[in-house]
């Protein structure tokens, strides 16, 4: 112990038989200094759990259950997202195929159709 005038610096930061409540935030339990570590090591108020639909989040778990509700990754969240894409894909494919059909095919050009019918001059009749 340090010196006789430095008895509240001791019981305000030292002391192991005064009161100290935990640290976490929503538990509130009160134990002996001393025996704070060990609440400390089974306190789940200050735990931080993640995500259970994998997006990586880690909180507190009040905070989780909020969390779970708005997560994009939550199951029926993600498929019906995947199922929208599905949707827009095959729309886009249609439209695709649609814009395929509408252009109008190119037509080769006089030197290109010279070219069809001449030799080569290795020997090969024709160019494409």
């Amino acid at each position: 112990m340090g010196k006789r005038g430095d008895m509240p610096v001791h019981l305000a930061r030292e002391c192991p038989c005064i009161t100290v409540s935990c640290p976490n935030d929503n538990c509130g339990a009160e134990m002996l200094r001393r025996d704070l570590w060990q609440h400390l090591e089974i306190c789940t108020a200050g735990m931080l759990v993640e995500c259970p639909w994998g997006c990586g989040q880690r909180l507190d778990s009040e905070s989780m259950e909020a969390h779970k509700s708005e997560c994009l990754m939550e199951p029926e969240k993600l498929l019906a997202a995947i199922q929208r894409l599905r949707q827009e894909n095959e729309r886009l494919t249609a439209r695709n195929r649609q814009l395929k059909r509408e252009q109008p095919q190119p037509t080769a050009s006089p030197q290109l159709k010279a070219l069809k019918g001449a030799q080569h001059p290795d020997g090969q009749t024709e160019v494409e």
